[in-house]
């Protein structure tokens, strides 16, 4: 699903509006040990959780507030490192 939203760039860093797309990364990162511990668990058990999540809690918030949750991307090497 393409979003209409804004994404912004610095010197080293592409933020973009978090989609479907970003589905795998979402679950990879929400599952962290780290992210478990320090933000909690979201119980997001599979990517097609993800995806859910992604389209009942993110996706809303840029439609009702024009702005949400951005994935963060390096420039250099695309990697996505956090959102």
């Amino acid at each position: 699903m393409k979003h209409r939203y804004k994404s912004f760039e610095t010197e080293r860093l592409i933020l973009k509006p978090t989609s479907e797309n970003d589905s795998k990364f979402l679950f990879d990162l929400l599952n962290a040990p780290n992210w478990i511990k320090y933000i909690g668990d979201r119980n997001i058990k599979s990517i097609h959780d993800a995806k859910v999540y992604i389209n009942i809690k993110i996706t809303p918030q840029f439609k009702r507030h024009g702005y949400s949750v951005y994935t963060l991307i390096k420039k250099n090497d695309k990697v996505k490192i956090g959102t």
